[in-house]
């Protein structure tokens, strides 16, 4: 993709977005690989999502955002944990991986890239 595209992919998303009732800023890391999130405080939410820049290719650059909001909703819902080797390890039964699908599905409309239309919206 080309740089144009990527600037315009920054632009689309939105500076706030809610996961799971908290509100995150989403920032973008000059010249980063990857994500990351951070939370304010552990139980009343918030925080900040920081998306790399690099590579300049619009997939691999939402696919880090998607990544960050599964992750933020998988650690909201208790699925995430870290083991001693400091590999994070994720486990979850179905009725959670059905929450956290409709915390990703409504994270991914928050960032403004997606949108639920009804039939016969253009």
């Amino acid at each position: 993709m080309t740089k144009t595209r990527t600037k315009k992919l920054k632009n689309r998303v939105n500076k706030t977005i809610q996961v799971c009732g908290r509100k995150f800023q989403v920032a973008w890391g000059k010249g980063n690989l990857g994500g990351q999130f951070h939370t304010i405080h552990t139980t009343t939410g918030g925080g900040l999502i920081v998306l790399g820049d690099e590579p300049k290719d619009e997939y691999y650059q939402l696919t880090n955002l998607i990544h960050e909001v599964l992750e933020i909703a998988l650690t909201v819902r208790g699925a995430r944990w870290r083991e001693s080797d400091e590999r994070v390890v994720f486990t979850l039964d179905h009725d959670k991986f059905t929450e956290v699908c409709l915390d990703l599905t409504r994270g991914l409309v928050e960032t403004g890239l997606i949108a639920i239309k009804e039939v016969g919206d253009k």
